[in-house]
């Protein structure tokens, strides 16, 4: 027999004697609830988990075309696009005209996500751009 804490929802304990199979059974059961609320996670945060207890936390995701040139003047802007290899106007097409996440990039080119991140990343700081 060994001892099982029992944590309730309210932050309340209550030990339980229980047989062995069953502790590890439990033990088991804790290990996979805990792994389990960090599905889809940042910062192993569950953003579902904060969205329940009424947190919405901001998730910049998403690149606004208009925040990153706007200091560049558009003759500027038409030269140093005109500069890029052709995947790398075709990255910008689909981030900030199709509107695409980087996940979606990645699994139709078949590549991770950091590697897509990584090309728009050179690709803006060879347009003269910091994000």
């Amino acid at each position: 027999m060994k001892e099982y804490v029992y944590r309730f929802v309210d932050g309340t304990k209550s030990v339980v004697a229980v047989e062995d199979k069953l502790f590890a059974f439990l033990k088991d059961m804790d290990k996979a609830e805990k792994y389990g609320n960090r599905k889809e996670t940042r910062r192993h945060v569950s953003l579902d988990e904060l969205r329940k207890h009424g947190i919405d936390v901001p998730v910049f995701d998403e690149h606004t075309f208009g925040e990153l040139f706007a200091n560049l003047p558009n003759e500027e802007l038409f030269k140093s696009v005109k500069n890029l290899a052709a995947e790398q106007k075709e990255l910008l097409q689909k981030v900030f005209y199709e509107r695409k996440r980087l996940k979606e990039i990645a699994r139709e080119q078949k590549v991770t996500p950091q590697l897509i991140s990584w090309q728009l990343r050179t690709t803006l700081e060879q347009l003269g751009t910091k994000r």
